[in-house]
């Protein structure tokens, strides 16, 4: 029984693996290791033979003792352990720690016996101690032993007895051979509170398992069905142990047991193990048994009751039929945009298929199920854009075979109503301009978001004008309905942008995205309050400029003059200030191209920074004007009369010109427009060579 001995080699290993675990380590091989202290202690004096010595806190005597000054008596040591931590758990080892701490002569190998008692009780003595049941061994000091020391006593049989009868506790006996127990040379003394070192590993458990879509573990007389393409079998693992967990999968036809295949599983997450397994290795009606065991590094837990499940291989020979009254395939165009149509889907008949699968060209896609096996189903699609549309539709069985797939096109008129978003801001009138795309349009509903409904009825000519207040900046979903007598006739919606940022214009606005501005001549702003109580405006025309205030009139309204003097593109930030200092959101929508009004000059030979060519050495002058309608250019060179050139439609000429002396020379361009105006003028001063 005791394959280790008192080895100190043994005790120096079970402590170090107790402290790596008590610290926080992790042994390599992930076993639990760890020890558990005696639960209660006590021990019986042959001299006081009617006391009770129970869980004091001093060394316990063994044998016979021999106290100065004392009378001498016997001595035997009962200790107690709880097993409840080792229930559940699968042990690999189990040590009984006792540590020395005195003895009358170490070089008299001790005849300690190590017993099996009954429980300890309240008060044993001498004269009524605990009842001895098992002799456990008679241990020999091993090699390695230092006296005083450590005595290791292997408990693993005697822990494993104990749990299989149902036993809470391990009381056990410490004492001195009868025929040696009054020997003085066998006297020691031992720490009081003796541990129970353990290795040992709580083999997980498997629960959950079922086809991971299905979501079933069926039984064989009603077996789940699957396709040939495969199915995901899966289970859950527990093990409250802080190692790796698995499971392992085995799947065998019911008439086959022989041709079991096992896969192992895969982990998606803490215990969640699934195996995508293949189906088409059984026959077409197959039944098939499956199970799963869980795993961890050391141990298998038992194989789950087995789940069941049938092979489905042929799929639905029939691509379902499509139908639609308000849509019809290939008809003229019809319905609109945003109005709803059914659609029928019929499997022609074929029991197998209990489900429809319909889908749009744009990723819109339903599964619908069938009323009864091979009944007919009706859905709902909303086209979201005019002209041809083309929806599909499959079949499908039980075990997700699928038909071929069936293709339905129509045309969807545009009966979209024309909308115009007039947005003044938060907490401001703003308005919606409605216009009809159809004939008969009688009313417009529109909503924001999951709004309630709003009702403006339409003029003879079918326009309508919706005053709404935004209370909220956002970005709302605004849907606008257009109705006719037959009902509703064509759906808009958008989203759109709710702010108290400012509005921006200018003089030189193109309409779209861009403030035209040229330097040297003045752009007149205007910024408009995109809610109540506006003050001033914050702005930045660029970057890199500095943040100026202007001051609103009366009616939150700003206008001022600005001249740029450089072109650039420049990115510009306005915001709005209210009267108790608060600021609006930015409005950062607002791009400025400002052009040079003035030609730009070049020359093949001749440039501002090295002397080159000579005078009288002609080269060919390239003048060229952004602003377009330029009818010529007016030149000048040096001190010489100006001479005009005609640009002929373009806003390019060349002229051939030759310096008349050497170091600075200047050519002045200016550009004539349609209206005769003239741009400023661009003086560029070249070098030429002596």
């Amino acid at each position: 029984m005791f394959a280790r001995r008192l080895l100190a080699g043994a005790v120096t290993a079970a402590a170090a693996a107790s402290a790596a675990l008590l610290s926080g380590q992790s042994p390599a091989a992930a076993y639990e290791v760890s020890s558990i202290s005696a639960s209660s202690w006590a021990y019986t004096n042959s001299h006081d033979s009617s006391a009770s010595f129970v869980k004091l806190a001093v060394d316990t005597p063994v044998g016979r003792q021999e106290p100065a000054g004392g009378t001498k008596y016997k001595a035997r040591f009962y200790f107690t352990f709880d097993l409840a931590r080792l229930n559940g758990k699968k042990l690999y080892e189990a040590n009984l720690l006792a540590r020395e701490r005195s003895a009358a002569d170490c070089t008299a190998p001790a005849p300690l016996e190590l017993w099996r008692t009954a429980p300890i009780g309240s008060a044993p003595t001498w004269n009524n101690p605990p009842a001895e049941l098992e002799k456990l061994g008679t241990p020999v000091p091993g090699v390695n032993y230092e006296c005083p020391g450590y005595l290791v006593f292997d408990l693993r049989e005697t822990v494993l007895a104990a749990q299989a009868r149902g036993d809470a506790q391990l009381t056990l006996e410490l004492r001195i051979a009868d025929a040696a127990e009054g020997d003085r040379l066998f006297g020691r003394t031992f720490v009081y509170r003796p541990d129970l070192q353990y290795k040992a590993n709580t083999v997980p458990v498997v629960s959950a398992v079922k086809l991971y879509h299905q979501n079933t573990c069926a039984t064989q007389a009603a077996p789940t069905t699957v396709s040939g393409l495969g199915t995901t079998l899966s289970a859950k693992v527990v093990d409250p142990d802080v190692e790796p967990v698995g499971a392992e999968f085995a799947t065998w036809p019911v008439d086959q047991p022989e041709q079991r295949r096992t896969y192992t599983g895969y982990g998606y997450s803490r215990g969640d193990i699934r195996r995508d397994v293949p189906t088409n290795v059984y026959a077409h009606g197959a039944v098939v048994a499956w199970s799963a065991q869980a795993t961890d590094t050391h141990d298998l837990s038992e194989w789950a009751a087995p789940c069941y499940f049938t092979v489905d291989s042929v799929a639905p020979a029939k691509a379902p039929l499509v139908s639609s009254e308000l849509y019809p395939q290939g008809g003229p165009a019809s319905g609109g945009v945003g109005v709803p149509g059914t659609f029928v889907l019929d499997a022609q008949g074929d029991p197998d298929v209990v489900r429809y699968e319909f889908r749009d060209g744009q990723g819109g896609q339903q599964i619908v199920e069938a009323p009864a096996p091979g009944a007919p189903v009706t859905v709902t699609y909303t086209p979201n854009r005019q002209g041809q549309a083309t929806l599909y539709a499959r079949a499908i069985d039980r075990a997700g075979n699928r038909s071929p797939e069936t293709s339905y096109s129509f045309l969807v008129r545009d009966t979209r109503p024309g909308v115009t978003v007039e947005m003044n801001g938060l907490h401001l009138t703003s308005r919606l301009l409605l216009t009809p795309t159809i004939e008969g349009v009688t009313e417009y509903r529109y909503r924001l978001d999951g709004g309630p409904e709003q009702t403006v009825p339409a003029g003879q000519d079918g326009k309508a004008v919706a005053e709404l207040v935004f209370t909220e900046p956002g970005w709302p979903r605004l849907t606008v309905t257009s109705y006719t007598a037959a009902g509703p006739a064509g759906v808009w919606s958008e989203t759109i942008r709710v702010s108290d940022a400012p509005a921006v214009g200018s003089s030189g606005y193109d309409g779209f995205a861009w403030h035209m501005a040229l330097v040297g001549k003045p752009l007149t702003w205007t910024f408009r309050p995109g809610a109540p109580n506006v003050v001033a405006y914050e702005y930045q025309l660029n970057w890199d400029q500095e943040l100026l205030r202007v001051d609103a009139d009366t009616s939150g309204v700003a206008v001022f003059d600005w001249t740029p003097t450089e072109p650039g593109v420049w990115q510009s930030l306005i915001r709005s200030v209210y009267a108790d200092g608060t600021t609006s959101e930015w409005n950062y929508d607002q791009s400025i191209l400002i052009q040079d009004a003035r030609p730009y000059i070049d020359s093949y030979l001749y440039n501002p920074w090295y002397a080159a060519g000579g005078v009288g050495v002609a080269s060919t002058f390239t003048v060229y004007e952004e602003i377009p309608g330029v009818t010529a250019f007016v030149l000048k060179l040096n001190d010489g009369a100006e001479f005009t050139v005609s640009a002929e439609g373009s806003n390019t000429v060349w002229v051939e010109l030759a310096p008349d002396r050497a170091g600075e020379n200047v050519l002045t361009a200016q550009a004539r427009f349609e209206d005769g105006s003239l741009s400023p003028a661009r003086v560029w001063t070249f070098l030429v060579a002596e």
